[in-house]
């Protein structure tokens, strides 16, 4: 159902897309959100 990423593990997401993240700590799925700023440092939104 989900990719199992482990520490260390890189990623690519287009900005703004949403990505689940299932949680192995709380057994939740968190929505993350990143964003490029203006500034070209990079933004991420936890939900």
């Amino acid at each position: 159902m989900y990719t199992e990423l482990h520490k260390g593990d890189s990623f690519e997401i287009e900005p703004n897309a949403v990505m689940n993240l299932a949680c192995c700590d709380c057994n939740l799925v968190h929505k993350l959100i990143f964003k490029i700023l203006d500034n070209g440092n990079i933004g991420m939104t936890l939900k």
